[in-house]
């Protein structure tokens, strides 16, 4: 098991090269500035290629903002409008009131203003510090988050959550659990395995209140030749259950009124020397 951590390494790198957390919008609550982890306008791409090709070329994109632009929401009343949009030119933010964007939201335009009547659904607005953060979309999770539903862009529903850790310790992610997996490892006893690409993935985690792994999944897969298996009962199974419950105390957070176990579901690379 000599290189299973290089290998668990470069998976890691791996996934972040294909997985990319995307910038917040803003939205105004009743005054209060919170991040919107959603982007309303992809639900209508007419008026947002409009809106892009309105704005300048030269603007700042990046794999976490492709299109460049930043809108700034508001609810007024129980009316969800779209204010502002802003972009970055060189080292200058440039912001562009709702008055001045008439021609690309022309349809939805009422009395100086945007109406986001095209928003139908639930939105997640956060604020505070950031408790858990995955590299992809909008999968993190902040100390203060709002659920809002919208109807035709009028706002008929909101929760309120107050979310906090409650245990802190190990993720699947942590350096040392892949090393907690190699330590002890006897090639000898998994020899049948010299040569294959293993797999084990760790699943359904079950953590108590203490921190304490009580129970969890483990599937072992191989590839070999050219063909895959999945192997039932192994030994390694065990094996790795066992080096997961030795390590505590594992990290888990109350969010949005559950419990929530940060990266319960990995991937780990073995090899066989």
């Amino acid at each position: 098991m000599k290189r299973i951590l290089f290998a668990c390494i470069m998976l890691l790198g791996a996934m972040q090269m294909w997985a990319t957390g995307q910038d917040a919008d803003i939205i105004y609550l009743y005054g209060e500035k919170w991040w919107l982890l959603s982007r309303p306008l992809d639900n209508v791409r007419d008026v947002k290629a409009r809106l892009a090709l309105a704005l300048p070329e030269a603007r700042r994109k990046t794999t976490a903002n492709p299109d460049g632009i930043t809108c700034i929401w508001s609810v007024q009343g129980t009316r969800l409008q779209l204010d502002s949009v802003a972009v970055i030119v060189g080292n200058n933010l440039l912001t562009y009131p709702a008055i001045g964007l008439k021609d690309q939201f022309e349809k939805y335009y009422r009395q100086n203003r945007i109406d986001a009547s095209w928003v139908n659904g639930q939105l997640r607005a956060a604020r505070g510090k950031q408790l858990y953060y995955e590299h992809t979309g909008y999968n993190r999770n902040y100390t203060s988050e709002i659920y809002i539903t919208f109807k035709h862009g009028k706002m008929n529903g909101m929760k309120t959550f107050n979310n906090s850790v409650r245990t802190e310790g190990f993720d699947l992610t942590n350096g040392k659990v892949m090393q907690a997996l190699q330590d002890g490892m006897n090639a000898q006893e998994f020899s049948e395995l010299r040569g294959a690409r293993v797999l084990a993935k760790v699943s359904d985690m079950e953590i108590d209140d203490k921190g304490q792994l009580t129970d969890c999944k483990v599937a072992i897969t191989m590839r070999k030749n050219g063909y895959t298996s999945e192997l039932t009962k192994h030994p390694l199974e065990e094996r790795v259950k066992t080096a997961l419950k030795n390590l505590s105390p594992w990290r888990t957070l109350n969010i949005n009124g559950a419990v929530v176990i940060p990266h319960s579901v990995f991937y780990f690379p073995i090899t066989v020397d």
